[in-house]
């Protein structure tokens, strides 16, 4: 709560610069959380309010000495990939999944310089197969850095995108 007497933290500008609105959902709210901010920030409970490419929101408090926005980054089939979440302190981006098209995204960084949140990540869009699908040893472009065509566990015939042998 506020505190007579003390200051509001300063506004909170989250900024959308992932450039894949066709492969994900970049939200606020949903699938992560926000606490104390307004406007508020999860208008639909069930998917979080969806931030395109290039879009920004800004968000402040009027009653709180500190708050917090979060939101997530899902694929469009409802998988959360990564949440993320941003105070006046800084902001940090946690893994939920790399399986399907979440194995896409890398380098997803939460950038904060002043009042500004920015979300970026590279997205794979030359991969042909995703993780834990057959595939072509020498001819399928396996989805995700970590992931390589190699013979699925206990055959001798058949070939998965999985993770890189250690």
């Amino acid at each position: 709560p506020f505190a007579f007497g003390s200051t509001l933290p300063p506004p909170i500008t989250v900024i959308d610069s992932i450039d894949g609105d066709d492969l994900f959902n970049v939200t606020t709210g949903t699938p992560g959380s926000c606490s104390c901010e307004t406007p508020q920030c999860n208008l639909n409970p069930s998917t979080g309010m969806r931030l395109l490419f290039g879009d920004s929101r800004t968000y402040n408090s009027e009653s709180c000495d500190s708050y917090f926005v979060g939101g997530g980054i899902e694929s469009q089939d409802g998988n959360p990939c990564y949440t993320w979440q941003a105070s006046q302190d800084g902001c940090n981006v946690i893994s939920g999944g790399v399986t399907g098209d979440c194995s896409r995204l890398n380098d997803v960084i939460c950038t904060a310089v002043g009042t500004n949140v920015n979300l970026t990540a590279s997205i794979d869009r030359e991969c042909d197969t995703l993780p834990y699908q057959g595939c072509t040893l020498d001819e399928s472009t396996c989805c995700g850095d970590n992931n390589e065509c190699s013979l699925a566990e206990g055959s001798t015939t058949y070939y998965l995108c999985q993770p890189k042998a250690n």
